[in-house]
């Protein structure tokens, strides 16, 4: 049967111990920390970049970064802080390629701006909405003037055609016709006044003549 060396294991040898495990057979565990991961042979605990220790708890020293803390940061100016993993990076409030661009301000000039542009754009949507109603309106009153200039035209016409079309034959319609009826209905009304002024001095005479006969009958008759 084989021995395998530490960090190996199977019938020949042949597997390198599961990751979390190491030593002989593969029987030891790991006890790394922050995502470190230890050596298959002895455990030694291999850091990622910005940590530092046996098992990895211990984050890079000030001025230091990268893998086992071994680069050395050299930031331009006092705006950059040493990060353990990145290096050199801007401090907290600050932007800009030297750091030296306060955020606060450039927060405040972007709201400033959006602030504008809402602005602008509301203005842009009042003057569009204030001139498609006077556009409407104007629209509306060009409607109504077309409209009583057909109707005027459309009774001159009418009135055109009355006149012209009244003749001899048919005095009852047209201006000419009503003029014939009215002309035709005062001349009976002066007749039928006149009939009732005959008749009413004619009854007042027959009155008058009977009156005097009865007092020639009521009288006596005087001596030859």
């Amino acid at each position: 049967v084989c021995q395998c060396r530490p960090g190996w294991q199977g019938e020949y040898c042949q597997t390198p111990c599961t990751e979390g495990t190491y030593g002989v057979n593969c029987t030891q565990h790991c006890k790394c920390q922050n995502n470190g991961k230890c050596r298959l042979k002895d455990g030694h605990c291999q850091c990622p970049p910005g940590w530092t220790g046996t098992m990895c708890t211990e984050i890079c020293p000030e001025g230091y970064y990268g893998h086992h803390c071994l680069e050395i940061c050299e930031c331009k100016n006092e705006f950059f802080r040493c990060h353990s993993v990145e290096g050199c990076i801007c401090r907290q409030g600050y932007t800009g390629e030297n750091c030296d661009e306060q955020l606060f301000s450039r927060n405040i000039q972007e709201k400033d701006i959006k602030d504008i542009l809402a602005g602008v754009f509301a203005i842009i949507v009042i003057i569009g909405a204030l001139l498609t109603a006077w556009m409407y309106r104007r629209r509306r009153m060009a409607v109504k003037n077309e409209m009583a200039q057909v109707r005027y035209t459309a009774k001159s016409e009418k009135g055109k055609f009355d006149i012209s079309s009244c003749t001899d034959e048919d005095d009852s319609e047209g201006t000419f016709g009503q003029q014939y009826y009215l002309q035709k209905k005062d001349d009976h009304v002066k007749n039928l006044n006149l009939n009732v002024y005959h008749n009413e001095i004619s009854g007042m005479n027959d009155k008058r003549v009977e009156h005097i006969y009865d007092k020639i009958k009521q009288s006596p008759l005087r001596a030859g």
